[in-house]
């Protein structure tokens, strides 16, 4: 997958995978039950799509998995 620029604040988790889905030009599949009171990290730079949401979910406790077909992230 090619690297694209990514500029994600950190924040709610919810609010910040629209964002990265936005930035990242691919479908990413959460429930917002598993996000609820979540804080992910800022990202910034150049990344793949599975790169940069690896970034925002370190140390969250959340994992992300991505389609090889589709190129979705699934959290």
């Amino acid at each position: 997958m090619a690297k694209k620029s990514f500029d994600l604040a950190a924040g709610e988790a919810d609010s910040a995978l629209k964002q990265l889905s936005i930035q990242a030009g691919v479908e990413v599949i959460y429930s917002s039950r598993l996000t609820r009171n979540v804080t992910t990290n800022r990202v910034k730079g150049d990344f793949t799509a599975k790169e940069a949401i690896d970034l925002l979910l370190a140390g969250t406790g959340l994992v992300s998995a991505e389609d090889a077909k589709s190129g979705s992230l699934t959290v």
